[in-house]
C-alpha cells in the first residue's frame, strides 16, 4: 500500500470538515450563498496558509531534477487547461450557446488523454516522496481538528437558520426542506498527492490577476488590446481559432508593471469566433474575439 495514500486520506478528513463547500440541492438563495462566502473566507485566513506553507517546505526536499520536471508538468496543464477553456467559452450575454463541433469534440477527447497522462507523471514524481508527505500529513493533526471545529460551527449555524419553520403553502401543504448535496471540494483536490506535487504555492492568484479588453469587438480589421500586468516580467499574447488551436503569436517580451496596448491585426482572418490567450508571471487568461 502506498504511503502517499494517507496524505490524500488526511485532505479528505480536513474537507470533509469543510460544510462550506457542502450546499443545498436546487436551493439557491442568500442562505447557500452566505455559508459558501463565510466558508470560503475561513478557509483563505486560515486554512490555505498553513497548507501553502507546508507545500513550500516540501519543495525544499525536491530534487533539482524533480523540480525541473514538475514546471514542465505545471506548463503542461496549463496550457491545456487555457485550451480547454477556449473551447468552451461562454457566450456574450444574451447570446445562445453554440453545440460543440465534431473538431471540438475530437480535440476534448485529445485534451482528456494529455490531461491524464500528465497526472499520472506527477503522481509517479510524487510516489517518490511517500515519507516526506506522510510527515507532513502528520504534522496536521493539531490544525486539522481546529479547523472540523470551526467550520462545523459555522455550518451549524446556517443550517440552523435555513431550517426554520416555514410557512404553510396555499392548500395547507407544508413546506419539506430540498435535501443536500455535496459540491465539489476544491482542497481536496489540491491536496491529492499528484495535485499538491504540482501546486505552485509561490503564486497568490489574488493579487497577480491582469485585467484585459479588447475593443472594437466585433471587429473588421485591426484591435485593441488593453491589459494590465500585476506584476514585471514575460508576457505572451496568443491568437487562438474556435478549437483552441494557436494560430501565431502576437507578443512574448518582457513588460514592466502597469497598463499596456497591443495592435492586433485581424485583417486576413476570415469572419467567425477567435480567442486570445494573455500569459503574464502568475497568470493565464484567455477571452473571445469575433471577426467580422
Amino acid at each position: 500500500m502506498k504511503i502517499l495514500r494517507n496524505l490524500a486520506f488526511a485532505c479528505c478528513l480536513v474537507c470533509g470538515a469543510m460544510l462550506a463547500l457542502t450546499a443545498f440541492a436546487q436551493r439557491g438563495g442568500s442562505d447557500n450563498s452566505e455559508l459558501r462566502k463565510e466558508m470560503q473566507a475561513y478557509t483563505q485566513e486560515n486554512v490555505l496558509p498553513v497548507l501553502r506553507q507546508q507545500r513550500l517546505e516540501f519543495d525544499k526536499q525536491l530534487s533539482a531534477a524533480d523540480k525541473q520536471q514538475v514546471e514542465a508538468l505545471r506548463k503542461q496543464l496549463e496550457e491545456l487547461h487555457t485550451t480547454q477553456k477556449a473551447i468552451f467559452q461562454k457566450p456574450e450575454k444574451g447570446e445562445p450557446r453554440t453545440p460543440l463541433t465534431d473538431a471540438q469534440k475530437s480535440k476534448l477527447k485529445v485534451l482528456r488523454e494529455q490531461k491524464k497522462q500528465i497526472m499520472e507523471a506527477a503522481q509517479t514524481l510524487a510516489n517518490k516522496y511517500d515519507t516526506q508527505l506522510l510527515a507532513i500529513r502528520d504534522g496536521l493533526a493539531d490544525e486539522k481538528a481546529t479547523w472540523a471545529a470551526d467550520l462545523k460551527a459555522i455550518s451549524e449555524k446556517h443550517n440552523n437558520a435555513s431550517e426554520a419553520p416555514k410557512a404553510e403553502k396555499p392548500g395547507g401543504k407544508k413546506h419539506k426542506p430540498h435535501a443536500r448535496r455535496k459540491h465539489h471540494q476544491a482542497y481536496h483536490s489540491l491536496l491529492r498527492p499528484a495535485r499538491f506535487i504540482l501546486w505552485d504555492a509561490t503564486q497568490d492568484g489574488a493579487s497577480e490577476k491582469t485585467e484585459t479588453m479588447v475593443y472594437p469587438n466585433p471587429s473588421t480589421g485591426t484591435a485593441s488590446l488593453a491589459y494590465t500586468v500585476a506584476k514585471q516580467g514575460n508576457v505572451k499574447i496568443t491568437l487562438l481559432d474556435a478549437n483552441g488551436n494557436t494560430l501565431r503569436t502576437l507578443l512574448n517580451e518582457t513588460r514592466a508593471k502597469g497598463s499596456h496596448q497591443l495592435e492586433a491585426d485581424l485583417s486576413n482572418l476570415a469572419s467567425g469566433v477567435y480567442y486570445y490567450r494573455i500569459e503574464t508571471p502568475g497568470n493565464s487568461e484567455t477571452k473571445r474575439i469575433i471577426k467580422k
